[in-house]
């Protein structure tokens, strides 16, 4: 399965994720969304929840871009 992780703030997105020791329920919430791009480049920045199998956590991740000079 595949699942679109950067959707719109207070969305969550649910799908099953297959390990040697079985199978888990996998739900992502999108916490917040900010990117600002330009033809230099950019930066793309998510905050959003997990919980798989009920074990539950927060991420992010910031990723930076910039064009080929």
């Amino acid at each position: 399965h595949s699942m679109w992780c950067g959707s719109r703030p207070g969305e969550t997105h649910t799908t099953y994720y297959a390990t040697p020791y079985g199978t888990f329920p996998l739900t992502v919430e999108t916490e917040s969304v900010h990117w600002k791009f330009d033809e230099r480049g950019g930066m793309l920045s998510l905050r959003y929840r997990i919980d798989l199998g009920g074990q539950k956590g927060k991420c992010a991740l910031r990723i930076r871009a910039k064009a080929k000079e």
